[in-house]
């Protein structure tokens, strides 16, 4: 299943652009808010400071980062099928490595690991967020043993889908 991409020089161009655009929305919009103390330049601007701020959840520089992070995953699996169909090795790792950025993309939008912190679920002392950093670092440090092998090796296959688009 192809699903269309642009040239990667384009779709980085692309993304790149929609980064610059959210953090200047965000940055004017703060400086304004914040910065110069104009709370309400037109109605409901506090409303346009939040839906835009970069530092905040819920709003739309979450939904892209989400959407990012699906995008990558898509990518991911497509490469991890043109492997298997190639006979290549490590499809496994490239579809492990989609189901991470599936569950990255749904964590950022869902805010699951913040949830499970504040209600008490990870908790190991005061500081909610060491909880769970201690939580997730043997997962990563799994993670990131058993892609050892899968980093060391290249044998061409994640530069095929960007070829001649």
């Amino acid at each position: 299943m192809d699903i269309g991409l642009p040239r990667a020089d384009r779709l980085v161009r692309r993304l790149l652009a929609a980064v610059a655009v959210l953090h200047v929305l965000s940055l004017g919009s703060n400086a304004i808010y914040h910065g110069l103390g104009i709370h309400e330049p037109f109605p409901r601007f506090a409303w346009f400071t939040i839906f835009f701020n970069v530092d905040k959840e819920k709003n739309l520089p979450t939904l892209f980062s989400s959407a990012v992070l699906m995008l990558a995953a898509c990518v991911l699996w497509q490469i991890g099928t043109e492997a298997k169909a190639a006979g290549r090795r490590y499809v496994r790792h490239w579809r492990g490595l989609s189901v991470v950025f599936v569950a990255l993309s749904l964590d950022e939008v869902a805010q699951a690991h913040e949830v499970a912190s504040r209600s008490g679920v990870l908790r190991l002392g005061a500081a909610s967020y060491l909880s769970w950093m201690v939580f997730v670092a043997p997962l990563v440090l799994a993670f990131a043993v058993s892609y050892l092998r899968f980093l060391g090796h290249h044998d061409g296959v994640a530069c095929e889908p960007w070829h001649d688009r």
